[in-house]
C-alpha cells in the first residue's frame, strides 16, 4: 500500500474502533500525512473527539477538521420548503417584482436564481435567498437590464 491509503485505512480503523463515534458521516483523505475529514457529527463534542482519535494515529502529521455540526434533532429544511421561503423572501425584498425572477432549488440547499430584473433587484434577491433557512449556496444568474 501507498502511505498515505495506509494512514488512510489505520484512522479509518482508529474511527471505528471508538464507540464515542458513529463514523458513517465521516469522510477522511489523506495527502502527505495531512487528514481531512468532512462530513457531518452530532456535536461540537463529537468533533473534537474525532480531532483527538485521529490525532493519535501514528503517522498523522496534520487534521483538518471539516466536519460540520448538525444535531439529530435538527431537521434541514426540504428543498419544497426552501423553493417557498424563497418565493416569500424574494416577495418581501422585492415586491411585486419577484416575479421577474424564478428559483430552482438542487438538493442540499443549492438555489439557481433566474430571470431579467434591474441590477438593484438582482442584488437584493440573491441577498434575500441566502438569509433563506437550509439554503447553502446561491448561483445569481439573472441578467441585470
Amino acid at each position: 500500500m501507498k502511505p498515505d491509503s495506509d494512514l488512510q485505512s489505520r484512522v479509518v480503523t482508529a474511527l471505528v474502533r471508538d464507540p464515542r463515534i458513529d463514523e458513517s458521516s465521516i469522510g477522511v483523505s489523506v495527502h502527505h500525512g495531512v487528514v481531512t475529514l468532512n462530513g457531518n457529527v452530532a456535536s461540537y463534542g463529537v468533533k473534537a473527539v474525532v480531532g483527538e482519535v485521529v490525532h493519535a494515529v501514528h503517522g498523522v502529521l496534520d487534521v483538518a477538521n471539516d466536519l460540520e455540526v448538525r444535531p439529530s434533532w435538527q431537521r434541514r429544511p426540504s428543498d419544497a420548503e426552501i423553493a417557498e421561503a424563497a418565493r416569500n423572501a424574494l416577495a418581501k425584498a422585492l415586491g411585486e417584482r419577484h416575479a421577474q425572477i424564478q428559483t430552482t432549488v438542487q438538493g442540499r440547499g443549492h438555489v439557481v436564481l433566474e430571470g431579467l430584473a434591474p441590477r438593484v433587484d438582482r442584488d437584493l434577491a440573491e441577498r434575500a435567498v441566502r438569509a433563506v433557512d437550509g439554503v447553502e449556496l446561491v448561483t445569481n444568474t439573472i441578467e441585470a437590464v
